[in-house]
């Protein structure tokens, strides 16, 4: 069972079986249901997070459960008891973060390649790898420290400006990595093939 379907059940099931007995304070009804709205969110969180395929719109995804996390975190303060408090879901999704940020920077990472492939020029090619490398850079900060580490390493398979134009710091040819992706639809292709199983491109 995943961690977002593990949250939901421990925070609704609490929610459901009445917790919210003469001990506590009762929410309102407009605070029933932005609590169900809140509890609902976090439960998808690392779902949503593992859809992105920009650390940019990670962020943007985490930052908007961090403030449901808080709004929760006031209920709780207010007296309205949880099964399972808040700040242990969160602990449990934080404990998915690594993992799930790696992904993130992977997909982003296939994406720009893809797209770089596409591009006639070595130059084109580093630009686009330059963006998308300063991106992440960015957000070094926020990102954990093995993140950091696997964002160094791919940074040293996508350096497309050597010394001698054409040729790869990793002695890579630019033709062999080109042909690792259909210039026409950027699908992922096989060293072997003469047509693109994606799009019906042939291939050079």
């Amino acid at each position: 069972m995943t961690i977002e379907k593990k949250s939901l059940i421990i925070l609704l099931g609490g929610y459901e079986m009445g917790i919210f007995g003469k001990k506590y304070v009762k929410p309102t009804a407009t605070e029933k249901k932005e609590i169900d709205a809140i509890l609902s969110r976090m439960a998808t969180c690392c779902k949503r997070l593992e859809t992105v395929d920009s650390i940019d719109k990670y962020f943007t995804e985490w930052d908007k459960y961090v403030v449901d996390q808080k709004r929760l975190a006031y209920f709780e303060g207010k007296g309205i008891k949880f099964t399972a408090s808040p700040k242990k879901i969160h602990d449990q999704i934080c404990k998915e973060i690594p993992r799930v940020e790696i992904d993130v920077i992977d997909r982003g990472f296939d994406r720009m390649q893809r797209d770089a492939a596409k591009l006639s020029t070595n130059k084109g090619k580093q630009k686009k790898s330059d963006a998308f490398f300063n991106e992440l850079e960015y957000y070094y900060s926020r990102l954990q420290p093995s993140s950091v580490e696997h964002i160094k390493e791919l940074k040293l398979k996508a350096n497309y400006v050597a010394d001698e134009p054409g040729i790869l710091n990793n002695n890579i040819s630019m033709d062999r990595l080109a042909s690792r992706f259909c210039s026409k639809c950027g699908a992922t292709i096989g060293a072997d093939d003469m047509f693109c199983s994606k799009c019906g491109n042939k291939l050079q």
